[in-house]
């Protein structure tokens, strides 16, 4: 035991060392603990579309992730932007990849609107460190309107002209990823 309580405590200066938040954070130290936490990290979810079906609004999340020499700031800058607008909120995610899932869980339409402008400010911050928009569940359609913030209408124009390319009858997945208005540009 004594052997294990060293290793724990080598573990522990570690990540201090690396900016851990040991206080906010949560260890399993034998099958036990790791089984209640595997159980609250799948719970999580369903008790937060849960929790929004009786406040009938959406969420709002990001998949945002930045290099690992910036995550500190980013989990900083997204805890007090929740809590300088009073949101309901919860953290949780692969925090080894930087990459964390903050829900901001609104109580009504206003605040669904609030979180919604404050997503914006998220995806600067992650841009200006160096970041992704989406680190894990991609652009989609509903986080094209974040691509051109990261990469530039030069990037855009860039992707619309691969995609025409491996797609020239334009079939696939149109307003995913590239915005259909760069595929058509020119074809009316």
């Amino acid at each position: 035991m004594e052997r294990e309580e060293q290793a724990l405590e080598v573990l522990f200066g570690m990540t201090e060392t690396c900016g851990a938040m040991s206080d906010d954070s949560w260890m399993a130290l034998d099958r036990d603990e790791q089984e209640k936490l595997r159980a609250f990290r799948h719970a999580l979810p369903l008790l937060v579309n849960d929790w929004l079906s009786r406040q009938q609004e959406s969420k709002i999340s990001t998949d945002m992730a930045v290099p690992d020499g910036k995550f500190r700031e980013l989990f900083d800058f997204y805890r007090a932007s929740c809590e300088r607008h009073g949101f309901v909120y919860i953290i949780f995610g692969h925090i080894g990849n930087s990459h964390v899932h903050l829900n901001i869980l609104p109580r009504n339409h206003d605040e669904f609107l609030e979180a919604k402008a404050l997503y914006r400010k998220f995806v600067a911050k992650a841009i200006e460190l160096g970041g992704t928009v989406s680190a894990e569940h991609g652009i989609g359609k509903l986080k094209v309107e974040y691509l051109a913030e990261m990469y530039g209408e030069s990037g855009i124009r860039e992707m619309a002209r691969v995609k025409k390319y491996l797609d020239p009858h334009l079939r696939l997945n149109i307003g995913n990823i590239v915005p259909a208005g760069y595929l058509f540009a020119g074809k009316q």
